[in-house]
Parts: structure tokens; sequence; C-alpha cells
């Protein structure tokens, strides 16, 4: 990382197909809430722990914690549940099927995280896909979540990624730093992989 301090958190990413799957079934929720900040379906992930503004000795515990908890869950299929809820009233998102492997995925994340001494939300952890925030003192709409009919598509899990938060006017922007294979090793792979 050639910046002093990186925005990082851990995902899992999905794929196009899958994001293509997402975006019609916002357009009739975009037009009841036109003001709120809609997620671009190129930047749908699931996080599964934040980790904030780190240095590079930050970053590379951060790096050691991801390979270490990718090598303990094998890849796994996940898919979208078709509902949607929010969070408080600022945040509207996409529901994941439950899953196990999910779960404990997100918390091998953790536990590496919290073994080498860095800081990540205590939130329990819910799947999900961010579709839209409200935005300073707005609120999404009563009944948005119901509105949603989503599709209930299904994608193989087979990485971890290390994702960076670029904040900027138009929104956050997220690139992929590093990828570890689930159930191997903990060799990561470049971000072009």
């Amino acid at each position: 990382m050639t910046d002093p301090k990186a925005r990082l958190f851990v995902a899992v990413e999905v794929p196009a197909r899958v994001r293509d799957g997402i975006e019609p079934a916002t357009e009739p929720l975009r037009r009841r809430q036109p003001e709120a900040r809609w997620v671009e379906p190129s930047a749908f992930h699931l996080t599964l722990a934040f980790v904030g503004w780190v240095d590079d000795e930050g970053a590379r515990a951060v790096e050691k914690a991801c390979a270490e908890a990718a090598g303990s869950v094998g890849p796994f299929e996940l898919a979208l549940s078709g509902r949607a809820g929010t969070f408080g009233s600022g945040v509207l998102w996409a529901g994941v099927g439950d899953s196990a492997e999910l779960d404990r995925l997100a918390g091998a994340v953790r536990q590496a995280m919290a073994d080498r001494d860095l800081l990540v939300e205590t939130r329990p952890f819910h799947g999900h896909l961010t579709l839209a925030r409200a935005g300073r003192g707005a609120r999404i709409r009563p009944g948005l979540a119901q509105g949603y009919e989503g599709p209930q598509l299904s994608w193989r899990v087979d990485r971890l990624a290390l994702m960076r938060s670029r904040l900027r006017r138009a929104g956050a922007h997220y690139s992929v730093e590093a990828a570890w294979p689930l159930g191997e090793d903990g060799t990561a792979a470049g971000a072009g992989d």
C-alpha cells in the first residue's frame, strides 16, 4: 500500500450475474425514494468485518488474519433470500439466505482479527448487501423494504477479499487489495486474479 493509511474491510464478493439480477428489483424502489444514495450494482458485496483506517503495519496484520480465516472454511454455495430490510431508518439492504458457512467465515475473520489485537465491530454478523443509504437527517421511507421483490440467485463463494474503500463525493469506491482462496494454505491472489 502506498498511502500512509487505508480504509479497509473484509468481504465476500458478489459475481456480476448476481449483481445484474438485483438491479431491476431496485428500480421501483429507486423511483419511490430517488433522493436516497443508491449503491451502484458494481459495488455490491457482503462485509464480514469492517476494519477502518490502518497503516502499513496494520494492513499486514489484517492480511495475515484474512489468510488464516480463509484457510479455515472451504468453498460454499450462497443465495440471495429475495427479501430486504432496514438497519434503523437509514440503511436499506437485500438479504442472503441462512448459511452456516458464511456465519463461520465471518466468525473466523473476526476471531483472527481479535487474535492480532485488531479492532473490528462487535455487532452480531448479519449477512446483507447494502442497497441504499438515506443520507444525513433523512430516513428510508416506511414500507420501502417490503416493496423489494428480489431474485433468489445463488453463487459459489470460493475466496475472501480484502477491500479498500476510497471516500469520494459521489460515494465510496471499492477495490480489491488482495484475495485468498477458501480452504487453502493462505496464499493471497492478486487483486486482478
